[in-house]
């Protein structure tokens, strides 16, 4: 029955990208030279694997890229770092993709190393590598750099374990209640839904849980009093959600403040997954001991979230 029930909500979905990065499906090249045709689909040990893959011809852009239109697509022939935890070793196999309009799959190993193989004339601006964390630790996006090399290599990126585990996200359509988990309570209104990875709509037992962690995240957000990873990890609710944080980060009674969110994984147009914007404005409680959106504002996505005074 659970079955069922993931295949009629992906089917309703008309963000079809969502559940396809979640397994991790891949969409590479099959071995044009040239940029500019559509790509087949092939697995992520197909996409430029091998000893021999900088030999092999590198794809076109997925997604009906065009030249003079779109931005430069160099050839990125793979991806490659390691993820540890922070404040201690390193996360053991992790999980991660290249994502843009298509996938490329990789798995670290044992010490959090990883390589992605992509081989794929990748349009600037529109990639990152996504690390899934899920469930025990945060998720995150990473961008590509500008003008990738052939061989990108982006060093150490650190996530932290989730902290503090609450109840899970109410149900599709319930009445309005609040969520909560350590310093961070959800107002979600009556008649919500969400939409959440295919990862967790298959985790019964843990996959709707609210889960918190305290930063560090890479480049969040200049001048955050506080940073959390939020998690089911880019789950979607249909009404915007309230936030209320037990703690100011030092910042003064009745503060403006704004709240950020890292963007998810988009499709359309400039990927802006993993920069941060501007979600909600909020103040710090009138005895300065906790933080809270304003009426009507809220987040539209789990995920990291940064807390800085207006400027």
């Amino acid at each position: 029955m659970a079955l069922q029930r993931i295949a009629l909500v992906i089917a309703a979905r008309s963000m079809a990208w969502r559940w396809v990065a979640g397994l991790a499906l891949l969409t590479a090249s099959s071995g044009c030279s040239s940029p500019g045709a559509a790509p087949s689909a092939s697995s992520a040990q197909d996409a430029g694997a091998g000893d021999d893959a900088g030999t092999k011809p590198c794809g076109p852009p997925p997604g009906g890229w065009e030249a003079g239109r779109d931005p430069p697509a160099p050839c990125v022939r793979e991806v490659r770092g390691a993820v540890r935890v922070a404040g201690g070793g390193a996360l053991a196999s992790p999980d991660v993709s290249v994502c843009g309009r298509a996938c490329f799959r990789g798995r670290g190993d044992a010490t959090g190393a990883f390589r992605v193989p992509v081989n794929t004339h990748l349009p600037e601006g529109g990639y990152v590598l996504f690390v899934h964390g899920r469930p025990a630790h945060a998720s995150t996006f990473v961008r590509l750099p500008p003008s990738p090399p052939e061989n990108v290599d982006l060093g150490t990126l650190v996530v932290p374990a989730f902290t503090s585990v609450g109840a899970a996200l109410p149900a599709d359509g319930a009445p309005a209640t609040t969520v909560t988990a350590g310093a961070i309570s959800l107002s979600v209104a009556a008649d919500t839904t969400w939409d959440l990875a295919i990862e967790d709509l298959l985790d019964e037992a843990e996959g709707r849980k609210l889960r918190v962690a305290a930063g560090p995240a890479p480049d969040v957000a200049g001048g955050a009093a506080l940073v959390y990873a939020l998690g089911p990890f880019s789950a979607t609710p249909s009404k915007k959600v309230g936030l209320r944080v037990n703690e100011a980060g030092g910042m003064s009674a009745g503060a403006a403040v704004e709240i950020l969110e890292m963007a998810p994984l988009g499709l359309e147009g400039e990927n802006a997954a993993g920069r941060m914007r501007i979600a909600a404005r909020g103040h710090v409680s009138a005895d300065g001991k906790g933080i809270e959106t304003d009426p009507g504002e809220g987040l539209t996505v789990l995920t990291w979230v940064a807390i800085r005074p207006v400027r």
